[in-house]
């Protein structure tokens, strides 16, 4: 793995680059690593995408949108992410699920991924300014799906000022593409959500540290950072679920 490409797996995650190799551990028994696998499907369901679609999910991580895509729309899903032990998770739950003639999984840096249109519908799941801000992360997921596609995009923008919401639906449709459908996750829901992910992380923490001592600092680390997150998406941000459908542009 290229190092630039593991600090952006770190960052992605929130964690230090040097506990990639125990990020599994941590991250056990969280199938979803951003929004809610049965939204998104619900969402792309009413936008239009049906039995037989193409769908490129980008950033899979464990593949539970992508495989819930799949299972609820008869869906053919390809995913891709930077790290190998989410991808191979994927493929494992694709086999239990009996869907592994619906999904595959593939290792893939999203930065040096180029698009060719052929897509129905192209997944960009709480993954951030990987490839640049909201405008630059429209044009780059877009580029994936044909005219007339879908683009389903899980992002944040700032609470205040109360402008910042019309900022976000602004670059989003720069291209000439329409919203059919938007989500901000209300406040409620975001702390429940927050508090179920770090009861979960810091159990996987204790785990590994009682089990591994030489873990304890960086794992010490990596629930700071994951609850400073928690804070910031709590009290400045609001999540936001967009699908949009491609224009001719």
């Amino acid at each position: 793995m290229r190092p630039e490409t593991a600090l952006q797996i770190a960052a992605s995650l929130d964690s230090p680059v040097e506990l990639l190799p125990v990020l599994p551990r941590l991250f056990h028994g969280l199938a979803a690593l951003g929004s809610d696998p049965t939204l998104v499907a619900g969402a792309l369901q009413r936008a239009g995408l049906g039995p037989g679609a193409r769908v490129i999910d980008l950033g899979c991580g464990k593949g539970a949108v992508a495989l819930e895509v799949a299972s609820a729309l008869a869906a053919q899903v390809d995913g891709i992410d930077a790290f190998a032990p989410l991808v191979d998770e994927a493929s494992a739950a694709a086999r239990e699920h009996s869907l592994e003639s619906r999904c595959s999984f593939r290792v893939g840096d999203l930065r040096w991924l180029k698009g060719e249109g052929r897509y129905d519908a192209a997944l960009w799941i709480g993954l951030g300014p990987i490839v640049g801000d909201l405008h630059e992360t429209m044009g780059y997921v877009r580029s994936f799906v044909r005219t007339g596609g879908l683009v389903a995009i899980d992002d944040e923008y700032a609470r205040k000022p109360l402008e910042e919401q019309e900022r976000a639906r602004r670059a989003l449709t720069a291209f000439g593409d329409q919203i059919l459908y938007e989500r901000p996750t209300p406040p409620w829901e975001t702390r429940a959500l927050n508090a179920e992910i770090l009861d979960i992380l810091r159990e996987n923490a204790r785990v590994l540290c009682a089990e591994e001592p030489a873990w304890t600092a960086l794992a010490r680390e990596f629930l700071v950072r994951q609850k400073r997150q928690s804070r910031t998406l709590e009290t400045n941000l609001i999540p936001c679920l967009w699908v949009l459908q491609r224009g001719d542009g």
